[in-house]
């Protein structure tokens, strides 16, 4: 797996330099004055078999692509400057002081739990995983990816950059500090209530699932998918960036002060009348008189 070069070179004046040069599965590494090895530049290893990385690996400074080997654990302390896939390899827990720069591509992994103030540059992806909880200090740079998995609910303090996708999932409830700068999905969850003030700059999906109002507040920047749920009405002052979909709800009326940036979609509703001062950028589909 990694083998010195110290016995190749005799020459007095690099042994200085090579005694300190790895090569991992053809890519080298540098040892530093501590002992510490750095790679730089992008580290390939999928489908290797491979169980563990050398000792003192602590950088590498572009991706680490683990994926489909049977590698048990990281290295305490270990930093990637791009991404780090780990899909479908034996990982269970992931080291204190663990730093990914990139995306974190745990998807089909038996990982449990994160280590506290993870901080993600990019995606992380936990698809179909068995986690129950995220730990406090979670940060994600791109999109949290929580598809399937048993988790119930979520830290305070959480920030997702990009979108956070929950679709599938066990969660019952939202903090209320939660912030999503992209979509947020909630599709086929047990969730019964969101948070006052919710603000989503994305879309917002919401088809089944078992919220019957919505909370005062609530600002979508793009798509707002209320599909096919038991919500009666709509609240005062609801702003949707772009379309909002009530096909085959049970919404009866319209708020006079709804604002739809796109289309408004109302087939299959008993929705009979629209309000005055209705205001939609798009087409209105399926109102009957």
């Amino acid at each position: 797996m990694a083998f010195n070069l110290y016995k190749y070179h005799t020459d007095p004046t690099q042994l200085l330099y090579y005694d300190r040069v790895e090569f991992i599965d053809n890519k080298m590494g540098f040892r530093n004055d501590d002992g510490n090895l750095v790679v730089h530049g992008d580290l390939d290893l999928k489908y290797k078999y491979i169980t563990r990385l050398p000792a003192g690996l602590k950088k590498v400074s572009g991706d680490l692509n683990l994926r489909f080997t049977p590698i048990t654990e990281l290295p305490t302390g270990l930093k990637v400057g791009g991404r780090l896939d780990l899909e479908s390899t034996k990982i269970t827990q992931l080291p204190d002081g663990l730093e990914v720069g990139g995306d974190l591509n745990l998807q089909g992994t038996k990982i449990t739990r994160l280590p506290d103030n993870l901080k993600v540059g990019g995606f992380l992806g936990l698809k179909g995983t068995p986690i129950t909880q995220l730990p406090d200090g979670l940060e994600v740079g791109g999109s949290l990816i929580l598809l399937g998995t048993p988790i119930t609910h979520l830290p305070k303090g959480l920030k997702v950059s990009g979108d956070l996708d929950l679709s599938y999932s066990k969660i019952t409830e939202l903090p209320d500090d939660l912030e999503v700068g992209g979509n947020l999905d909630l599709r086929h969850t047990p969730i019964t209530e969101l948070t006052t003030g919710l603000k989503v700059s994305g879309d917002l999906w919401l088809n089944k699932v078992k919220i019957t109002q919505l909370p005062d507040g609530l600002e979508v920047g793009g798509y707002l998918d209320l599909r096919d749920t038991p919500i009666t009405q709509l609240p005062a002052g609801l702003k949707v960036g772009r379309s909002l979909d009530l096909s085959y709800s049970k919404i009866t009326h319209l708020p006079d002060d709804l604002e739809v940036g796109d289309s408004l979609f109302i087939d299959n509703t008993p929705i009979t009348q629209l309000p005055d001062n209705l205001e939609v950028g798009g087409e209105i589909i399926g109102f009957r008189r």
